[in-house]
């Protein structure tokens, strides 16, 4: 009986491995052969100290998951090296720069995908699809609550990025920027959005926990508004 060939796994990089670099790799794990990079010594296999763009030549794609403040560093490095990549939200905490880096991505047709998961959800594609058919009436307006504590799923939280606004950007950038991606999947590109952040619960970190938001979308001028509470169990209702 003929020996069944294996197929050799091809070389990613994670670059970043915080908690979501360690989601990256148990999930990528089985199909590639990972590399990893960070800013603290680790002592894992296939761990670089050092990455160039000359590195990352090397590699099938790249996985960035590092704070946001260091995510154009490491695009640049990407794109320079002509390699695709996906990189954790939010993409900038300052838009300074990224025309350029985008401008260079359409010309090299690179694939790059800042992560934004929830447009992916057979829930909201289903929906998605019950109004392009019309078969539950005509979308006018949006109205979402979205709340989550997040001192139950990082103990930590007070030590991470996410208590920093130089590191996180607070409430709207880390948090409700999954939710303003959503938006757009359903109701298209933003003409304008007011928004309103408060301490609410957290008193021992530097961001806002809680963002009210209000969208005007440029093709239907339709309005949105939605607003998180951090934590959920705190909020009352009359």
């Amino acid at each position: 009986m003929a020996a069944i060939p294996q197929i050799k796994k091809k070389n990613i990089l994670i670059i970043g491995y915080g908690s979501m670099g360690k989601k990256y790799e148990k999930t990528l794990k089985n199909k590639f052969k990972i590399f990893f990079h960070d800013k603290k010594k680790n002592k894992k296999k296939n761990f670089l100290k050092k990455l160039t763009y000359e590195k990352i030549k090397d590699f099938y794609f790249v996985v960035i998951s590092t704070p946001p403040k260091y995510h154009k560093f490491f695009c640049e490095i990407c794109v320079k090296a002509n390699r695709d990549f996906i990189v954790e939200k939010p993409l900038f905490l300052s838009n300074k720069g990224w025309k350029n880096i985008i401008k260079q991505i359409d010309t090299k047709k690179l694939i790059c995908q800042v992560a934004y998961p929830r447009r992916e959800a057979i829930s909201y594609n289903y929906i998605k699809n019950l109004i392009s058919k019309g078969r539950i009436g005509k979308l006018m307006i949006i109205k979402s609550n979205f709340s989550q504590d997040f001192r139950n799923l990082r103990k930590d939280y007070k030590n991470i990025y996410y208590s920093q606004m130089n590191e996180s950007g607070g409430i709207v950038y880390d948090a409700l920027s999954h939710h303003i991606n959503l938006l757009t999947y359903f109701m298209g590109k933003i003409k304008k959005i007011k928004k309103t952040e408060l301490k609410l619960s957290f008193k021992d970190i530097q961001v806002n926990d809680t963002g009210i938001l209000t969208i005007l979308f440029e093709k239907k001028k339709i309005r949105s508004s939605f607003w998180k509470s951090i934590p959920k169990t705190e909020y009352r209702r009359n």
